[in-house]
Formats: structure tokens, C-alpha cells, sequence
């Protein structure tokens, strides 16, 4: 079964593996070209962030200097207002 056309894309976070840190630029661009819109790029962190399309992310899993690919978290606050425990 394919995924539906208007799934939204995921954000992820991709840890580029230790080895692969030289050719850091030449991963993000490979990437890239298995469909990751990159954000953020932190090359010192070997850290690459974006979006990807639900169906393309066992590609950029699969590609050789990826260590992981985890789905960003994100954080939610009460509202101003709220009771605080």
C-alpha cells in the first residue's frame, strides 16, 4: 500500500556517524537529494535537521554515514494563565 499524497512531511534530526564527519557537506547534500529538506545544519555536532516526506524516510535511513534519524520532539507550555503543579 503507498502512503497518501497529502501526509504531511516529518521533522528529523539526522547524527551524521563519526567516521563520515569529514564529508560532512557531501552527506547533507546526498540528503538532500533523497528528498530532506534541510533547516539546520551543525557540522560541529554532526547534526543534520529538516523535513522529509513520510515515504522517503527509510531511504535516508538506509544511506551510508547516517548513524540514526529520530522524528524531532517538540515542547508544549500551559498557557500563561494555567494552575502550575
Amino acid at each position: 500500500m503507498s502512503e497518501p499524497a497529502d501526509q504531511p512531511d516529518v521533522e528529523v534530526v539526522v547524527t551524521v556517524a563519526e567516521d563520515h564527519l569529514p564529508h560532512f557537506k557531501r552527506l547533507a547534500s546526498d540528503l538532500q537529494g533523497k528528498g530532506l529538506k534541510v533547516s539546520n545544519m551543525m557540522e560541529g555536532l554532526g547534526i543534520i535537521s529538516g523535513t522529509v516526506a513520510a515515504a522517503d524516510l527509510q531511504q535516508i535511513k538506509g544511506l551510508k554515514g547516517v548513524a540514526s534519524v529520530e522524528a524531532a520532539g517538540g515542547v508544549q507550555l500551559p498557557p500563561p494563565d494555567s494552575d502550575v503543579q
